[in-house]
């Protein structure tokens, strides 16, 4: 019996063990861009309109791979930081049981990211989160030299 008990503790403590690993590695997936189906782009100048919509996958896929969210680190912003433009991420509304596909074009914003001016910084806002990393100088100058492409 006292062994019959043991294996089931051993078993719980594996099965909590293998739940929390798992969960931690899908922290790192939690910032899911590649799901993005439209991104609007604001200038700082002017944040109440929308200068560029980005809506084809082929444009997208290819700002995401820009983006090299892996070599993002979280850090706090510089005090001089100064907007330049603002990427809000938009996804289509989950089709819920008994829903209808057709028609259904609603989108929600489900992340903006903030680049700043002439420092490799952003602030990623998803959902209740916000969030500052230091990012890769080649990924600032994409951000920065976006509004010419």
């Amino acid at each position: 019996m006292k062994k019959i008990c043991t294996l089931l503790i051993v078993l719980s403590i594996a099965v909590v063990c293998i739940g929390c690993s798992k969960e931690a590695e899908g922290m790192e997936e939690d910032i899911q861009l590649e799901a993005t189906e439209r991104i609007d782009i604001t200038l700082a100048n002017n944040l109440d309109e929308v200068w560029k919509v980005v809506d084809s996958s082929e444009d997208i896929n290819r700002f995401v791979d820009a983006l090299q969210v892996d070599q993002w680190k979280l850090t706090e912003l510089p005090n001089e930081a100064v907007v330049e433009h603002m990427y809000e991420m938009f996804q289509t509304d989950t089709i819920k049981l008994g829903e209808s596909q057709l028609g259904n074009e609603d989108v929600t914003e489900v992340g903006t990211i903030i680049s700043y001016e002439d420092i490799p910084y952003l602030e990623l806002q998803m959902k209740n989160l916000t969030l500052h990393f230091k990012i890769p100088k080649e990924v600032a100058t994409f951000l920065s030299d976006y509004r010419n492409d």
